[in-house]
């Protein structure tokens, strides 16, 4: 199938010589539910957390090259795999997945001239959208939320003691020049690094960006990473 292309953290395997023998069957994530038993009662209960579990599928790869390099080239391709963190198939070009895991499954020698494997892969189950991995300067590029709930990281940009409002939940912050607050992972860090997690006073969790219009206000310069994504 050499028209389909498999990209890792943007590099082409295509361009490396490795092919996708065909598009793989990508699951749908299963929601999570809390189960609470309730005495005299059947069954159980389910409480919907909001939260959804990762996926796993496999994607069969294959490449033709000389004898004598085969091995060689298996060494070049597990270099890239080992360090995947974002995944995207050809055609589906707007969206990618975050890649946890990797597994390389055994190479085999489909010919004198041909080898192949299999890779198993654990992502998160959302998929993201390329836009939303740029920085986005304009308002109205980032107040509406086109796709479901999402954890921007946020930069604000000044000198001394600013807040940032996101629908109506405020946090303060104590910015050195630039500070980028992660609201997926809940920290705050510096163009460095460096952590900057005492300079931050507030939750994280509620400057998420609901789908639809959101209200966002700063009372310094603020770029916003949305991190837009969607099951």
């Amino acid at each position: 199938m050499r028209n389909l292309d498999t990209l890792i953290n943007g590099i082409s395997l295509n361009a490396m010589g490795l092919y996708t023998v065909r598009r793989p069957d990508i699951p749908t994530p299963s929601k999570i539910y809390k189960r609470v038993k309730i005495m005299n009662r059947d069954g159980q209960l389910s409480k919907d957390t909001g939260l959804f579990d990762d996926i796993e599928f496999s994607i069969d790869f294959n490449f033709m090259v000389d004898p004598d390099l085969i091995n060689e080239s298996m060494r070049k391709f597990r270099k890239v795999f080992f360090k995947a963190q974002h995944l995207l198939i050809s055609d589906d070009p707007y969206f990618f997945y975050r890649v946890k895991e990797v597994s390389i499954g055994a190479l085999s020698r489909a010919g004198l001239y041909k080898g192949a494997f299999t890779v198993v892969f654990r992502c998160d189950g959302y998929k993201y959208h390329i836009s939303g991995s740029r920085v986005m300067k304009d308002p109205k590029e980032y107040t509406y939320n086109p796709f479901d709930v999402c954890y921007p990281i946020y930069v604000l940009i000044g000198s001394g003691f600013h807040t940032l409002t996101v629908n109506g939940n405020s946090i303060t912050v104590d910015v050195p020049g630039k500070i980028f607050i992660d609201t997926e992972l809940e920290l705050a860090y510096t163009d460095n690094n460096e952590s900057a997690m005492t300079r931050v006073s507030g939750d994280y969790k509620p400057l998420s960006l609901l789908p639809g219009s959101n209200s966002i206000a700063c009372s310094c310069s603020l770029a916003v990473y949305t991190n837009w994504r969607c099951i």
